[in-house]
């Protein structure tokens, strides 16, 4: 293998084709604040579809939603404090002060039925014996000097979109999530319900019902990669990789994921897809990201070929722990193909294939010697035959966190 200095040879094999597919991840470019206004006039009642109620210019609305447990509200409080023109609304409910985050107003019953009455909240809504809602005027107020955030539940989305969408805005949904067994541990510590309610309140996860594009944040590994995630979503700038790998049907890619697993487990790391990246995590409008791996798709031009050949380990590069070199001319066009579709979107990036050594990763992370060595043996015994990939996918990777990383968008080759 010719990678950095600290990669090490464990073994080669000959290998034979099979069939398999490629997936993409790559990043997106930060999208521009709009100066608008709001026309004055705007009613404190239920009417939510006059005109005065409409913005001059657009304003962008994000609805924040997800299941308990998955931390919604720990990482808008965290994104608040690093937002330049765009709020987070606090919402009111019907609990004490002591059982509110910094993103709640604590509400009494009959202060909240006041509210209700006098037509104060643009929606509310009731979960476990609490009651919810968003101040109509702080919305107002917020989309005077910039975009909002709402924090709400799925059931509101439809008709927060049309209220919304008849003021002016544009809307995006943004779900954040964890694992079941992420969700469920957080359940446990809260105390608040039995592991029957909690197991039933995983199970229920019904879909978002949406006419608008819904992005995901997920928040299994560590609370400042999620808050990372959700600030390029909202402004428009989303770091994202490329990358090529085994259909998800084939024997293949069964094989490899199964191998993941185990060296996961046995490194006490979370596991990830089998994938190849094609060139360096790039940078792209997050309004562009199917056009542009529309762009990279089409200057691939087809299926690429995928040799396998060495296992290298290296101790200090968290990417490349364990891999299978995967050198060859297929790969390397493909390559220099998306760095010629990137650059013509605007992308910041190299056309050059200077340092690039196209690889199959097996482990991420940073493990002693013994560890590393262990897995390559394991990943040699393999013994992968050379196939081909026909998908590409956008990978949304704002840190090296890669449990929390999420599949954007897939285009065939």
């Amino acid at each position: 293998a010719k990678g950095s200095s600290d990669q090490r040879v464990i073994s080669s094999a000959m290998f034979q084709p099979f069939a398999s597919c490629v997936l993409v991840a790559f990043s997106a470019t930060k999208l521009g604040h709009v100066r608008r206004s709001v026309c004055e006039g705007w009613a404190d009642g239920r009417s939510r579809h006059k005109a005065g109620d409409r913005l001059r210019d657009k304003r962008r609305a994000f609805l924040v939603c997800g299941p308990s447990g998955a931390g919604k509200d720990t990482i808008l409080e965290n994104v608040r404090a690093k937002l330049n023109g765009c709020t987070v609304i606090s919402r009111h409910l019907t609990r004490g002060p002591e059982k509110i985050t910094g993103i709640e107003i604590s509400t009494s019953a009959t202060e909240f039925a006041a509210m209700d009455s006098s037509r104060r909240f643009l929606t509310t809504w009731s979960s476990h014996s609490t009651q919810y809602g968003i101040s109509r005027r702080a919305v107002h107020q917020a989309l005077e000097s910039g975009d909002v955030v709402l924090n709400v539940s799925r059931s509101e989305i439809p008709g927060l979109e049309q209220t919304l969408e008849a003021m002016g805005c544009d809307v995006a949904v943004v779900v954040i999530e964890a694992s079941p067994a992420v969700l469920q541990a957080r359940l446990q510590s809260r105390g608040r319900e039995t592991s029957e309610q909690i197991a039933f309140r995983i199970a229920r996860q019904p879909s978002i019902a949406s006419r608008n594009r819904v992005w995901r944040v997920r928040n299994d590994a560590d609370v400042d990669s999620a808050v990372t995630a959700l600030l390029e979503i909202l402004t428009g700038t989303m770091k994202c990789s490329l990358w090529v790998m085994p259909a998800v049907n084939s024997d293949i890619f069964a094989r490899t994921k199964q191998l993941i697993g185990v060296l996961a487990d046995q490194n006490s790391v979370a596991p990830f897809d089998p994938h190849i990246t094609l060139c360096p995590s790039v940078a792209c409008q997050s309004d562009q990201i199917e056009s542009t791996a529309r762009d990279v798709a089409k200057e691939i031009g087809g299926p690429v070929e995928v040799v396998p050949s060495t296992a290298t380990v290296s101790e200090t590069q968290w990417n490349r722990a364990v891999v299978l070199e995967a050198p060859g001319v297929s790969i390397e066009h493909a390559s220099l193909a998306a760095r010629r579709a990137l650059d013509r979107c605007g992308s910041a990036v190299n056309l050059s294939l200077g340092g690039y050594a196209p690889h199959i990763s097996f482990l991420y992370g940073i493990h002693p010697d013994v560890a590393l060595f262990a897995s390559a043996v394991e990943v040699t015994g393999l013994r992968l035959s050379p196939f081909q990939c026909s998908a590409l996918c956008v990978v949304h990777t704002p840190t090296p966190a890669w449990s929390n990383w999420v599949f954007l968008a897939r285009i065939p080759l």
